[in-house]
């Protein structure tokens, strides 16, 4: 006969069954009730995420720079910079993985290396990429002699640049246009040669576009009593020598006759039917480094049809640079101004080549711009250049 439990035993039964599984899960299964858990593991923490690039100059610390940023002056990005020496001229390859530019060695004033004062002795190029990441050397730097001004040629990483002893009347060591070949990771690709020009032409600021090649020189032309510095062309071979100014036709005023010529950094339009180039049309400041304008000229015209497409004054001054022109397309040029009205203010502007449409491209204040270049980046137009903070002073 099956006993029947009550539902009050079974009610007990259940609670005593409730508190021996809960004591033995805390004393452990077949352990004593001393044991204690093992400790809470510590969690490891996360690396500290690298720092963000400097793309603004609000991080910027360094006296000398070079910059990217959109022609319209937003979206910084500061590729190199360096203490005490200063880097000028930047180029940036046809596929935008490289940037070559000039870094001067020679301390000259307040414990800085500087393009102003030094000559361009001791100058190097040097390269790197795009984060700056990769730095290389594409020359050696010699206090005896300049390296500098190199220009990219076409997208095979061949370049143009100056290389030889300033002054000298030796023509083995006489300052040369050159021609550098490298392969996609800068690596030599083949030996450097030197291009033919003029026994008599100190020569300067070359670019090549295609067989042909425009360049400074001063050299005594037609029946100029003094050596000028003047604009020449030529064809890659050293042939075709003719020279593209010898006279300023500028809005109206008295043309400068060819002694008082004093030009540098000719570019080639894109479509090589035009020259800009830069001139110092304040013949009573020859001794300053102020009183440049920017002219125009046909890249195949006669001598004397230069074109001054620079105001005349800015604010109340009428001594200023409109220097180191490059070309964004056949139209329209990029540049740097240096107005002495307001103090020592250096900036970026475009204007057609007509000198119409001057336009300031806007950027912090507090820095020397200088060495613009344009590119193309995803169809945009961007820009390369130097800045020079001011109020920074050089330490090595």
């Amino acid at each position: 006969m099956k006993t029947q439990l009550s539902s009050p035993t079974i009610n007990i039964i259940h609670r005593y069954l409730s508190i021996l599984f809960l004591f033995t899960a805390l004393i452990g299964c077949g352990g004593s009730s001393d044991a204690t858990p093992p400790p809470t593991p510590v969690p490891t923490p996360s690396p500290r995420p690298p720092a963000p690039p400097c793309v603004s100059f609000d991080c910027l610390t360094a006296k000398f720079n070079l910059v990217t940023a959109n022609l319209d002056g937003s979206n910084l990005a500061v590729i190199a910079k360096d203490t005490y020496r200063e880097m000028t001229h930047p180029r940036i390859t046809f596929d935008r993985r490289w940037i070559a530019y000039t870094r001067f060695n020679t301390l000259v004033a307040a414990g800085c290396a500087e393009e102003k004062g030094s000559n361009y002795t001791n100058t190097e190029i040097r390269v790197t990429n795009m984060d700056g990441s990769v730095v290389l050397g594409l020359t050696t730097a010699d206090p005896t002699r300049a390296s500098t001004n190199s220009y990219w040629i076409d997208n095979t990483y061949n370049f143009t640049f100056l290389d030889g002893v300033l002054g000298s009347t030796d023509a083995t060591n006489k300052i040369k246009i050159k021609r550098g070949f490298r392969d996609a990771n800068m690596g030599l690709a083949a030996t450097t040669v030197a291009i033919p020009t003029p026994d008599e032409a100190a020569v300067f600021d070359p670019q090549q576009v295609s067989n042909k090649i425009v360049f400074g020189a001063q050299y005594n032309i037609l029946d100029a009593e003094a050596d000028v510095k003047s604009i020449f062309t030529m064809n890659l071979d050293g042939t075709g020598v003719e020279g593209r100014t010898v006279a300023t036709v500028y809005k109206g005023t008295t043309p400068v006759v060819a002694a008082q010529a004093y030009e540098n950094d000719p570019k080639f339009s894109p479509d090589g039917t035009k020259i800009a180039f830069m001139r110092k049309i304040d013949t009573a400041t020859a001794a300053n480094d102020h009183g440049f304008h920017i002219f125009v000229t046909s890249a195949s015209g006669a001598p004397g049809s230069e074109v001054d497409i620079s105001d005349r004054t800015i604010g109340q001054d009428v001594i200023f640079n409109d220097g180191v022109p490059e070309w964004i397309d056949n139209t329209t040029l990029v540049f740097f101004t240096l107005n002495f009205s307001t103090g020592v203010v250096q900036k970026l502007y475009t204007m057609k080549d007509d000198g119409t449409q001057r336009t300031e491209i806007p950027l912090p204040a507090g820095y020397y711009y200088s060495h613009v270049i344009p590119y193309q980046d995803a169809g945009q137009t961007k820009i390369l250049f130097a800045a020079k903070k001011s109020s920074t002073s050089c330490t090595q």
